[in-house]
């Protein structure tokens, strides 16, 4: 049986982290921007893919919906950002943090 502290291990390994590497490579301009989105897309993938295998209690998984709603918002940021689609992807980002500012309440509380 799986714990809060194995998803905020996914969470932060998977969206936290890909954020900042976003972030710093747009910053560098190290990648191509498509690529930078592919690579996104996939580390998000493997985040959503992570959180669907943990086996939680009916206790933890208050609010779970939140936070694989938030991942698959972000999977289709990416693929907007793919296309060119900044500002939609900018948008659906947007929604997906307030997705996760969502569950942090529900779990918080």
């Amino acid at each position: 049986m799986n714990t809060l502290s194995d998803v905020q291990r996914v969470v932060d390994e998977y969206y936290t982290k890909t954020g900042q590497w976003m972030q710093n490579a747009a910053q560098a301009q190290a990648l191509p921007v498509d690529a930078t989105w592919r690579q996104a897309e996939r580390q998000y993938s493997k985040g959503l893919a992570e959180l669907k295998k943990l086996k939680l209690s009916q206790e933890d998984r208050r609010g779970f919906r939140l936070l694989r709603d938030g991942f698959e918002m972000m999977i289709r940021a990416c693929e907007a950002g793919q296309k060119g689609r900044y500002q939609k992807a900018e948008q659906l980002g947007a929604k997906s943090g307030e997705l996760l500012s969502g569950y942090l309440k529900v779990v918080t509380t």
